[in-house]
């Protein structure tokens, strides 16, 4: 109740943080940081998002907020260009929740930063993965187009042309068959 006074009379984040030091964190606090670092991640200030995002999962891990804050971290880390981080971001997320509807994205997403980091081996297997487990998918069609790029890149032809012909195979559109 008290640390739902704080928030209630309109302390500053600052300020609860020092108020509540050494009590039991309660779920109201798990609301304000989701708040905040949903605010300031839709401003585009992905550092003070992941601040927030990070003591979440740091404070309340098993909050039903856990999920969303694991996959916004690596959203953050992924917009502030920390691929590599981002990579075991998303990594994490999927391991520990691989049913989250946002797992086809954190997906796709980890596929991306290995790429970025020219790790494209494991990007290709990324995104074959992805379109194993997500063919309907929006994302599906991109992925199938940066799996040959990816092995084209580390001078693997053999899998580049299966997957350029795999590419074919899925594509309907007579435009971009050609």
């Amino acid at each position: 109740f008290l640390q739902m006074s704080y928030v209630n009379v309109g302390k500053t984040f600052e300020e609860i943080e020092k108020l509540t030091i050494g009590q039991a964190k309660s779920q109201v606090l798990a609301d304000l940081y989701w708040e905040k670092g949903a605010k300031a991640y839709n401003q585009k200030d992905y550092e003070e998002a992941l601040n927030y995002f990070e003591k979440i999962l740091i404070d309340f891990p098993a909050s039903s907020l856990a999920a969303q804050a694991a996959f916004y971290r690596a959203e953050s880390l992924f917009l502030l260009d920390q691929n590599e981080v981002a990579a075991a971001a998303y990594k994490n997320f999927l391991a520990q929740f691989p049913n989250d509807e946002s797992a086809s994205t954190a997906l796709f997403r980890l596929g991306v930063a290995l790429f970025n980091q020219n790790r494209f081996d494991e990007a290709a297997i990324t995104f074959e993965n992805f379109i194993m487990r997500y063919p309907d998918d929006p994302l599906a069609g991109n992925a199938a187009e940066n799996i040959p790029l990816a092995y084209a890149k580390v001078g693997k032809t053999g899998e580049s042309e299966r997957a350029y012909e795999e590419l074919l195979r899925r594509t309907q559109d007579p435009t971009r068959r050609a």
